[in-house]
């Protein structure tokens, strides 16, 4: 009817201002309901599975839509500790970049519980995000995964050997080990004992299969991955980084290994200059990546 009424309004004199103003406001209205209203949404200690460690928290940015990337963060804490709401940092800032993001716990490894168990809690995460989709007004595939020292080893493994429907596309870690048949690594980084509970066999040399089948460095695809460590880690060597790009370049695998001089185990993430060096490199992935 509007245009009908455009066409009258041609034949009259001097209406020509009349009609401009009527086609502006019909694009501009047009426009408006294709546009997200959605507003920034936090939502807390979401189950994902049937064990008291499966929650999940999700931060869901202003005006997303079904195509804003979207990201699972895992804590570290040496598979034996840690909680989701270590990464809450990255998600705030994540959120305020208009990436959705979601922080996750799983169970900790143990006498019954090993590094499969954990994996499977991981895809569940996924998996549960996706059928969250619409729900939440994301996107439902190209996933990123992402986290920090034991929760990066859980990224890349699972991306690498566990990516349900290969729903990641991306995956981070910052200063997640990657190779726990490095005997020398093992035996002096204090986490002996929790690796042994990981793979479920004790470190002995030779070492059991299940140090190879934990280790991403074995376990490479081609997913693309950034790397982010410290130079300096005296927890996780900086070897353990080299090793696994040595293999990625080897085998033609996408990558970017982001060093950082001086750096210990936390990455000086307390330093705000740092801090933001790193998100922008993390934001950059999943935007690249993720989309």
């Amino acid at each position: 009817m509007i245009w009908l009424h455009f066409l009258s309004l041609i034949e009259e004199p001097m209406s020509w201002r009349i009609v401009l103003f009527l086609l502006v406001f019909s694009l501009t209205s047009c426009g408006q309901k294709n546009h997200s209203t959605e507003e920034v949404k936090r939502i807390y200690d979401l189950s994902y599975g049937t064990d008291s460690r499966n929650k999940l928290d999700v931060f869901l940015p202003a005006g997303r839509t079904s195509s804003t990337p979207f990201i699972v963060l895992i804590h570290g804490g040496s598979w034996i500790q840690g909680d989701k709401g270590d990464m809450v940092r990255f998600q705030e800032d994540l959120i305020e970049k208009g990436i959705a993001c979601a922080s996750i716990n799983y169970r900790y490894v143990s006498a019954s519980v090993h590094c499969n168990d954990l994996m499977k809690d991981v895809s569940a995460a996924l998996v549960y995000c996706k059928s969250k989709s619409l729900e939440w007004n994301i996107r439902s595939d190209k996933y990123l995964i992402g986290g920090y020292s034991a929760g990066g080893h859980l990224a890349l493994l699972n991306a690498y050997a566990f990516n349900p429907d290969n729903l990641v596309t991306g995956v981070i870690s910052l200063a997640g080990p990657t190779d726990l048949t490095d005997g020398n690594w093992v035996s002096t980084s204090g986490l002996t004992d929790a690796i042994a509970k990981l793979t479920g066999h004790p470190f002995t040399i030779p070492m059991d299969s299940s140090y190879v089948a934990a280790s991403p460095v074995y376990n490479v695809k081609n997913v693309p991955v950034l790397l982010i460590y410290g130079e300096q880690d005296e927890t996780i060597y900086y070897s353990q980084c080299t090793r696994l790009r040595d293999s990625l370049k080897s085998a033609g695998f996408n990558y970017k290994l982001s060093s950082l001089a001086g750096a210990a185990h936390d990455l000086n993430l307390g330093d705000q200059t740092q801090f933001t060096q790193i998100l922008t490199e993390i934001s950059d992935w999943v935007n690249l990546y993720g989309k």
